[in-house]
């Protein structure tokens, strides 16, 4: 850090991202800075009738520009673009989500796109399956 400098980090606003559905295109949920995912009621977002999820199957968050999905220990596992995951792994705009049977797909608002492909490349620090 630079003496005497008076520059401070501003936090980084989650852009607008929702999970669709990969046939309709309608909106399941709209996310924001940390989703869980999972058959129990304490979820935010809650799986009913789904055996194959978990009580406390993934998570959703927003770091540094990127969001990003951790399978949370699951019995079946989290999925994204058919590879399952064992660590965080950033999403990328139409990235399709498999979670203990729920399928879905990741999208940013139209006008994020471009930004959050930008912020994407920046955190390269976490690995991501492609």
């Amino acid at each position: 850090m630079v003496s005497g400098s008076s520059i401070q980090s501003q936090p980084v606003e989650p852009v607008q991202a929702k999970l669709v559905n990969i046939d309709t295109g309608e909106e399941i949920f709209s996310l924001r800075e940390a989703v869980t995912i999972g058959r129990s009621r304490e979820n935010d977002l809650v799986l009913q009738n789904l055996p194959l999820a978990s009580r406390h199957h993934a998570r959703i968050y927003y770091y540094q520009g990127t969001y990003f999905i951790e399978d949370l220990g699951s019995t079946n596992g989290t999925f994204v673009n058919g590879f399952r995951i064992d660590r965080p792994v950033g999403l990328r705009p139409n990235d399709r989500l498999f979670i203990g049977g729920f399928v879905c797909e990741y999208r940013p608002a139209q006008n994020q796109v471009i930004e959050h492909r930008r912020a994407s490349r920046q955190n390269n620090s976490f690995n991501t399956i492609r």
